[in-house]
């Protein structure tokens, strides 16, 4: 998993990562609250 982490890095490929992570974390926010 720490690897996409690296690739969200990489110019081009890190808006997918991004959303990808954000998405991951807007998700954990709602199971937290």
């Amino acid at each position: 998993m720490q690897s996409d982490l690296l690739f969200d890095l990489v110019p081009g490929e890190s808006r997918r990562h991004i959303s990808f992570a954000h998405g991951c974390i807007s998700y954990a926010i709602a199971q937290t609250t």
